[in-house]
């Protein structure tokens, strides 16, 4: 899989060289499919976003396609933070005596991302970015310490060929598939490189460093706990590790990092939906009168354009707010036990495209079938094959262990 997502990362950029004749998608719209622009760019300006690249292969069906699900993407990823973040308080704080329920945890990272509201643009919260990577560096080293040196009291027990069916192998590709989610932003990264051409090399040094990361993790893991690992379940929560006070230190700063993530994340569609009104201020700006004079009649929805063209931070508030507001239902409504099938059904519904298939599909659609080589078309069609199965058969996984279903028995 990190063979697959390196290559479909290396062809995004190869669509633009396919694509520099055809026009950039239009104004209509361009608010939310880039929300750090003022404007679509120009027909002279190369096109260097992840949505160009379906607007010059489907056109305004393939922009849009890619930018609802950059956008779902980021918002469920945010609730996800949320909900690991609220679980973690809950183990944290039960392991020193101390009983809170789910709502109770998930209202106090509410609290506390709620403070994001303030924060302008990505550029004011970017800079904890290189908090979250020291912290999972710490994360890796002490587990895999921890996990060596503090073996389980029951020998484990191994099952080294999953023969449960093809339902399975969806949701372990949708597990694994969402540790590669970084393609939307590739474009943007290559536009700001001082030299393009280390694209590719950085590109498979990145996905090095992610297998650096998860294949220690998983084998060292698996090989001393065995089946007592689950699925969506992080490792440091297994009963051997999770009682260490240097795991729950770890733990504590892990909680730190996702607090400090979810405004990353959630910064692109709260600016895409905060843009979104920005023409509707523009035409109440200019009818707005003299503090000393009435205004005239409107409705609330007026009112509220008109009061937020005056004090841009109170729609920042507002419309942020409903963002925290959805991350808090959807964490308190899926039960604690659900997160690892919630995060599958996550992953198989956006990662798996933005991933893994919408780069093929870009990719042949521009360059054409009868210019790429056969070995690489094959790769492609195995490529697309293994994410679409994994894709469906994950979704239907997730669907089942969420809501209990037998779909597909």
């Amino acid at each position: 899989m990190a063979a697959m997502a390196c290559y479909t990362a290396t062809i995004i950029v190869k669509c633009f060289s396919h694509m520099r004749a055809k026009p950039s998608p239009p104004p209509l719209g361009a608010a939310l499919i880039d929300p750090t622009a003022d404007e679509a760019p120009s027909d002279a300006t190369p096109p260097l976003r992840y949505t160009d690249i379906g607007y010059a292969a489907f056109g305004s069906a393939g922009a849009w396609f890619v930018t609802v699900q950059m956008h779902v993407t980021l918002v469920l990823v945010g609730t996800i933070y949320h909900m690991l973040a609220s679980e973690n308080i809950i183990q944290v704080l039960a392991d020193h005596g101390v009983e809170f329920s789910q709502l109770q945890a998930v209202l106090i990272v509410a609290a506390v991302v709620w403070l994001h509201v303030f924060l302008k643009t990505l550029s004011e919260v970017a800079a904890l970015s290189y908090f979250n990577i020291s912290v999972n560096v710490v994360l890796l080293v002490i587990v895999l310490i921890e996990a060596l040196t503090h073996q389980p009291a029951e020998p484990p027990t191994y099952k080294w060929f999953n023969t449960d069916g093809v339902l399975n192998f969806g949701g372990a590709f949708a597990s694994f598939g969402f540790a590669f989610g970084v393609h939307p932003v590739l474009p943007s990264v290559y536009a700001t490189m001082r030299t393009p051409s280390q694209y590719n090399t950085m590109v498979i040094l990145t996905f090095v460093g992610v297998m650096c990361f998860y294949l220690p993790m998983a084998c060292i893991g698996y090989g001393v706990y065995g089946d007592a690992l689950v699925s969506g379940v992080p490792i440091y929560k297994v009963d051997e590790l999770g009682e260490l006070p240097a795991v729950q230190v770890v733990i504590v700063l892990l909680s730190i990092h996702l607090l400090c993530s979810y405004p990353i994340v959630l910064n692109p569609p709260e600016l895409a939906f905060e843009k979104l009104w920005e023409p509707e201020l523009e035409k109440t700006t200019s009818t707005i009168l003299p503090a000393d004079t009435p205004p005239p009649p409107t409705s609330c929805l007026d009112r509220f354009r008109m009061a937020a063209a005056r004090y841009p931070l109170l729609l920042r508030v507002v419309c942020r707010s409903g963002f925290v507001g959805f991350t808090t239902i959807v964490s308190a409504t899926v039960p604690k036990n659900k997160f690892g099938p919630f995060l599958d059904l996550v992953s198989s519904i956006t990662s798996t495209f933005t991933v893994f298939i919408l780069p093929v599909v870009f990719f042949v659609k521009l360059v054409g079938v009868r210019n790429i080589p056969s070995i690489e078309l094959a790769w492609i069609v195995a490529i697309l094959v293994v994410s679409c199965v994994g894709a469906v058969f994950g979704t239907i996984e997730a669907l089942n262990d969420l809501f209990n279903l037998k779909l597909g028995s």
